[in-house]
């Protein structure tokens, strides 16, 4: 009975999953004028969540962001592995992307990360792609609602 008991709280407590608050604050920097997209994700083995976005056009020399959401891992999970997309036209005419990874984690994470986008050592990753793809659906979207105005 007792053991029957201790199986059954262990088997929950391994499928209930974590939740976790997220909330990056920072700020991007660039010599000249550049337009970026921060975006929030919780990193799965497929399809990443989205979780938020902070976006800016125009920004010059420095551009500020802040991005929060509740990162949920469930299903054997006892962590979360939140990670950020960047997306910028700092020093080219096309959006390049990069990714910066957080630690793995079971508790809250609050903290402030400031990139300079001209001498960052950060590499393009498999989010990026599921990033630039949220990206072109809200453009065309936009073009589209813009060309319905009077």
């Amino acid at each position: 009975m007792k053991l029957a008991l201790l199986i059954s709280m262990v088997a929950a407590g391994c499928l209930c999953g974590v939740e976790v608050d997220v909330r990056v604050n920072g700020k991007l920097t660039c010599k000249g004028s550049f337009d970026y997209r921060v975006k929030l994700w919780e990193e799965d083995k497929s399809n990443h969540d989205f979780l938020d976005e902070d976006k800016a056009r125009g920004a010059t020399d420095e551009g500020y962001y802040s991005v929060f959401g509740k990162a949920y891992d469930g299903w054997f999970e006892s962590h979360v592995e939140p990670f950020m997309t960047i997306e910028h036209t700092c020093g080219t005419s096309h959006p390049v992307c990069f990714c910066y990874f957080f630690p793995q984690t079971s508790t809250q994470i609050a903290t402030t990360k400031n990139i300079n986008l001209q001498r960052h050592k950060y590499t393009r990753c498999a989010g990026c792609d599921q990033a630039e793809a949220i990206t072109y659906e809200q453009t065309k979207n936009e073009k589209a609602a813009f060309a319905d105005e009077p």
